[in-house]
């Protein structure tokens, strides 16, 4: 189930975007990257775009994805955080040209994390990946 809604406003120069949900690629998840760029790419050509997020997170590289979609539209995008944008959506708060955030919201920001289970020489690897992503998310 997406839990994203796109909306071209009147005017056809204007387009609004709810994330509202978890972040993944998975079953699990309300919001994937795939889908967000195939329904924002279907609004076609405008020239401000609104991005509302109330989203707890979830997986980082979903994130990013959806983050460098949004930097690498031509509209002006303005964020905004209508209650959460916690983890990496907290992120896609910094994809807005201009920031916006209701005085009740919160931003949630903390370190990446992940799981693993394996070998020495595996988990060695996945604290690689997590310190990449560490530095990834701090250069945002």
């Amino acid at each position: 189930m997406k839990s994203f809604n796109i909306i071209m406003q009147a005017d056809g120069h204007v387009g609004t975007i709810d994330i509202f949900g978890l972040i993944g690629g998975s079953f699990f998840s309300d919001v994937d990257a795939r889908s967000f760029r195939k329904e924002l790419s279907a609004l076609g050509d405008m020239t401000e775009l609104d991005v509302h997020i109330h989203s707890p997170g979830g997986e980082v590289m979903e994130g990013i994805a959806i983050f460098n979609t949004l930097k690498r539209h031509p509209a002006q995008v303005r964020t905004f955080v209508d209650g959460l944008a916690g983890s990496i959506a907290s992120i896609l708060v910094f994809a807005g040209e201009e920031r916006h955030m209701a005085s009740n919201a919160w931003i949630m920001v903390h370190a990446p994390s992940g799981g693993v289970h394996g070998t020495a020489d595996e988990i060695e690897r996945a604290a690689k990946v997590v310190q990449q992503h560490e530095d990834n998310l701090a250069g945002i």
